[in-house]
């Protein structure tokens, strides 16, 4: 595009605001599904010699004509063999191609780098190269060092040319930018030469230093048309606090589920699939006959799958039929409008696309509230339950699993933008919506601060200022009562002090969270034997066995320590005595 978006006339005051607006209308076009500038694949021209103008279109047979959507070509001879190598980019992955050329001809060539009386090249832009060949018939080379050669894109300032079958070049001679000729002598084929203005000598040049390019066959790309139901999955950025969901059950019963409220996210504390689909959708059928024959693996990960129809709700009995049909085994209810509403926008804005969404359509929400993945069209039991592993990921490994292949990022990671979020909503008529993420935002900040008492308190732990930490960990919970982290430091802080009820409370608090923590458990478990629980911790002690835990044994031990300890204090308390009565 050789101009920027500005309505014709806006002068003046008025220039900004309508080159603003101008660039709004070009994003609304790239939403509605218009490409920037089309599926522009490489071209590549063959001169057939016999007229100047005569060119033929091998792109194809060549197999350079890529589906990304091509930018630039540069020319360059990469593994400095002597032929020209070419440089793609493009807008689209992969970004940069190296095709190199491996033709075996056999014909020579000569590779020439200018530099100006300082050693520099940019004064040398303008200089003529002539080479005379060394042949029974004259024949002159001629060449020019130019300042640019293509579209966003820049070739060498090296010079090559090829010699054919010639034995090498009888005579060099340059014409510098200032207009005087120096002639440079001869230089045999396959020749790699350095020419300093007024030195009247040649030097050798180095040796590529490039590297090795990596050998791909160079075949023209299979043409096969997508399916319609092939699966694809779109990983967020950032984890994002999922609205409010609402359906209508049996005899219309309405179900809502997740959401925000003033300490956050409401998460079920396990992870949910939240399906849209029609039972007049065969890939939904499909699909939720393989979720049915599954359901044991569900059950195993804690994941629950919430099958919501988009069809009319005066069709629920043909849903209920279908339900029964594949075999589904989860939650089945009909979409309310206002959740197909919010569900099609949140994907819209995810994909920029103002495209409606189709069914099927999946939405995977981790333990927390928080969206992770969508699947648009048809999933598979094992994609969603890999996917589980995605809430775990932190840092920079959370944002590779957003990327389709692995790179370095410039800019560091940036949480959700929860206030663009709410705007969203607001624009598209959806308040409600809008307002889940204003208090996900305002739980946001609360957060902020529960976190700075949460490292307060391990600080003051570490330092065994058992009461003192204990404070921070207290003040954390005020602020995020979901801090699964301050109710085991809370509770190891009473538990060192002896306040073994209120540390069994904090235990439970944060096993409530975490069910499965195992040093949470053995905790709980110590401190259920020290108020003489043993049989609630010989259950804490099973427990650990099932997951397999070391730390089954540390409690095993505590147990049968304080059994022994009460049959010794039982052995030695003296016998009653008296009169028996009388």
């Amino acid at each position: 595009m050789s101009q920027s978006p500005l309505a014709s006339g806006a002068i003046g005051e008025d220039a900004p605001t309508s080159y603003l607006d101008a660039w709004g209308a070009v994003t609304q076009f790239l939403r509605r599904g218009f490409s920037w500038s089309g599926n522009e694949r490489n071209v590549l021209q063959l001169h057939t010699g016999t007229n100047a103008a005569r060119y033929v279109d091998v792109s194809g047979v060549s197999g350079i004509d890529f589906p990304e959507d091509g930018r630039a070509a540069s020319r360059i001879d990469w593994d400095g063999d002597g032929d020209l190598d070419l440089v793609l980019t493009a807008r689209t992955a992969p970004r940069l191609r190296i095709l190199r050329n491996d033709q075996a001809t056999g014909n020579g060539s000569l590779t020439v780098r200018l530099e100006d009386a300082r050693g520099g090249t940019g004064g040398t832009i303008g200089a003529r190269v002539e080479v005379t060949l060394d042949l029974e018939v004259t024949r002159i080379l001629i060449a020019t060092r130019r300042a640019g050669s293509g579209f966003l894109a820049q070739a060498t300032g090296d010079l090559l040319f090829g010699l054919g079958d010639a034995p090498g070049a009888k005579l060099l001679r340059v014409r510098w930018p200032n207009g005087v000729w120096e002639d440079f002598g001869s230089a045999p084929n396959h020749s790699r030469l350095v020419l300093r203005q007024g030195t009247g000598v040649t030097r050798l040049l180095p040796s590529a230093s490039f590297g090795p390019v990596p050998v791909r066959p160079l075949t023209p790309l299979p043409q096969t048309p997508a399916a319609a139901d092939r699966p694809t999955r779109l990983v967020t950025r950032a984890p994002i606090p999922m609205p409010q969901i609402a359906a209508l059950g049996a005899a219309g019963a309405r179900m809502t589920t997740l959401g925000t409220d003033a300490k956050g996210n409401r998460g079920a504390g396990h992870p949910i699939l939240v399906q849209l689909v029609s039972h007049t959708c065969a890939p939904c059928a499909v699909e939720m006959t393989e979720f049915g024959e599954r359901m044991a693996d569900w059950r195993a990960a804690r994941l629950d799958v919430i099958a919501l129809s988009v069809d009319p709700k005066d069709e629920w009995s043909d849903w209920q039929a279908f339900v029964q049909r594949v075999g589904f085994q989860g939650t089945a209810g009909i979409a309310a409008p206002e959740t197909i509403d919010m569900l099609d926008a949140l994907q819209s804005e995810l994909l920029q696309r103002d495209a409606r969404i189709g069914i099927p359509t999946s939405f995977l929400i981790d333990a927390r509230g928080d969206l992770q993945v969508v699947y648009f069209g048809r999933t598979t039991v094992d994609q969603v339950l890999l996917d589980l592993e995605l809430a775990n990921l932190r840092g920079i490994e959370r944002r590779m699993a957003a990327v389709p292949f692995r790179g370095v990022f410039l800019n560091p990671q940036h949480p959700t933008n929860l206030e663009a979020w709410e705007r969203v909503f607001e624009s598209r008529g959806q308040p409600g919506v809008a307002a889940d993420f204003l208090r996900a935002r305002q739980h946001r900040e609360i957060v902020g601060q529960a976190g700075i008492h949460l490292e307060h308190g391990r600080a003051r732990l570490q330092q065994q200022e058992f009461d003192l930490a204990g404070r921070h960990f207290e003040a954390a919970l005020e602020a995020d009562p979901r801090l699964a982290d301050a109710w085991k430091g809370l509770g190891y802080c009473r538990h060192r002090l002896e306040l073994y009820g209120p540390a069994i409370e904090a235990y439970r608090e944060a096993l409530r969270l975490e069910p499965e923590d195992e040093r949470t458990l053995l905790n709980l478990g110590l401190a259920l034997v020290e108020v003489g629980e043993g049989v609630a911790a010989g259950e804490l002690r099973d427990q650990l066995i099932q997951l397999r835990s070391p730390d089954a044994i540390v409690l095993q031990k505590a147990i049968a320590t304080k059994e022994k300890q009460l049959q010794d204090d039982a052995a030695s308390e003296p016998l009653p005595t008296g009169d028996g009565g009388r």
